[in-house]
């Protein structure tokens, strides 16, 4: 913090700081139209994005007086792991609104504090080490209101707090703008690699012509159902699950374990080829995500959340239906063959059997993947491209809130 602007603490610059609750009834009292319900997935720093699908009726508000948000006010989330310590001041559009208990709303003294420069300075990374410091040595990631009220800020006069938050606003603005530059860059990648697909895979088609899946298949089966830990003792094997295919790729990260008999753990091993595909979630974008096994260390199974194809590989190559089965996902039949129970959307091994995939000749299939390969392979370096373009954007934001906070701005 800036030695030449006095040293503050929030409580001092504040006349109200409070956080709500979630109402009694929890999200049964949401109501599709009403007053805007703040929740921490809703605060990020400098920007509140409402949720329009979460809202309390004038009559819940109303009942909640204390926590009532107007314009001005500053919002910081204070609790979660990695969530805690975003903050951001509430704009004049937002003309009320209500929040739950992992918000804080900050009140400042509009003679005393700018709104947006408090906010500013929540999220710098003096205030930003504050808060981490008064978590140390605690066993779950919270901030209760005395803490929050005894966070120093260096405050300079208004007017300068004015103008800085200005300065912050502008440089913010270019961030945002680089940001939104990016997510278009790689949704214009994305587009290029899905219509690749579709064009080669639509041409395979229309010379191959197409046939049931079962035809190409020499086994289809649903995993283990046997509890599993992420604590692994003797005997247990490893179990892949949705986290380990839902990036249409292996990863072995987050593995959880278990205990097999011999026969069941013979029936659901995985081998090299083999093609999990994720069979019922909640969300549907999941559902037929596949991916291909390859080179896993050791003796592996599968959960009953994903579906094992074992390709009949004198007619089929794994990477070729991997491909045909994504295309088949982007175009909304996999989920088109899924059923609905209980909120969850599931396939079954015999609507799979049912799909219509060509089957061209396995040199054909060895080209068509390896054209792809080549194809995802240099949207994935966009991407690599664009991810540390957005670390040097967020870096931009930092090293201007240190500077402002020091008073270098």
């Amino acid at each position: 913090m800036s030695e030449q602007w006095p040293a503050v603490t929030v409580g001092e610059i504040s006349s109200l700081i409070t956080s709500g609750s979630t109402p009694r009834g929890g999200r049964q009292c949401y109501a599709p139209a009403g007053v805007p319900f703040i929740r921490s997935l809703n605060v990020w720093p400098g920007r509140l994005e409402i949720d329009p699908a979460a809202c309390i009726t004038p009559s819940v508000h109303q009942q909640m007086t204390r926590s009532r948000v107007i314009p001005g006010d500053v919002l910081l989330t204070i609790t979660g792991e990695g969530t805690l310590g975003r903050a951001t001041d509430v704009p004049p559009a937002v003309s009320e609104a209500n929040i739950n208990q992992h918000v804080c709303l900050i009140r400042p003294v509009r003679k005393i504090a700018d709104s947006r420069f408090l906010s500013y300075a929540l999220n710098s990374e003096a205030l930003q080490k504050q808060m981490s410091q008064m978590q140390a040595g605690a066993t779950r990631a919270a901030l209760n209101h005395a803490l929050v009220a005894a966070l120093r800020v260096a405050l300079p006069p208004l007017p300068e707090q004015r103008r800085i938050a200005v300065q912050l606003d502008k440089i913010a603005a270019k961030v945002e703008e680089a940001r939104e530059l990016r997510d278009s860059a790689l949704a214009q990648a994305e587009v290029l690699f899905r219509s690749s697909l579709s064009a080669v895979l639509r041409d395979q088609v229309a010379r191959h012509g197409t046939t049931d899946l079962g035809r190409l298949i020499a086994d289809a089966r649903y995993g283990t159902s046997v509890h599993c830990s992420v604590v692994r003792t003797a005997g247990d094997v490893p179990v892949l699950r949705i986290p380990n295919v839902s990036s249409e790729s292996i990863t072995v990260d987050d593995l959880k374990y278990g205990v097999l008999p011999a026969e069941q753990l013979q029936r659901v091993s995985v081998a090299d080829g083999d093609i999990l595909i994720v069979r019922t979630n909640g969300n549907p974008d999941l559902v037929g995500r596949a991916a291909v096994v390859s080179d896993l260390p050791e003796p592996t199974c599968f959960a009953s959340y994903l579906i094992r194809l074992r390709c009949n590989r004198e007619v089929m190559v794994p990477e070729f239906l991997q491909y045909v089965l994504r295309d088949l996902r982007y175009r909304g039949e996999v989920l088109a063959s899924a059923r609905t129970s209980a909120g969850q959307f599931n396939i079954s091994v015999g609507r799979l059997r049912q799909l219509r995939v060509p089957a061209p000749p396995l040199a054909e299939q060895h080209s068509v993947v390896a054209y792809l390969d080549r194809v995802r392979e240099g949207v994935g370096s966009l991407r690599s491209l664009q991810s540390q373009t957005i670390a040097d954007i967020e870096g931009t934001m930092s090293s201007a809130l240190d500077a402002a906070f020091r008073g270098r701005l």
